[in-house]
């Protein structure tokens, strides 16, 4: 029951509006393609399947998001201390 108000409240027609503000409010930025976000909040529990048989859930954009934030966070420990080994 939760799942489903949830899924309406932010995914559904009028919920994508409100949705897209949310986004806007915390982010600053109005998001041009809704679906990312949509996805980037889709935890592989409530995943369905596509046309092909994959599970569409968040992961792969939080595999993504982990590897460029390491990649940062290392590039800015390189710099700072460069006396390190």
């Amino acid at each position: 029951m939760l799942r489903k108000f949830i899924k309406a409240w932010f995914f559904d027609s009028p919920g994508n509006k409100r949705f897209r503000q949310k986004i806007k409010a915390i982010a600053e930025v109005f998001p041009e393609n809704i679906e990312l976000y949509k996805l980037a909040t889709k935890h592989r529990s409530i995943a369905q399947q596509n046309d092909i048989g994959l599970k569409e859930s968040n992961e792969r954009l939080e595999f993504l998001g982990d590897a460029i934030l390491g990649s940062v966070v290392a590039e800015y420990l390189f710099k700072k201390f460069p006396e390190r080994k």
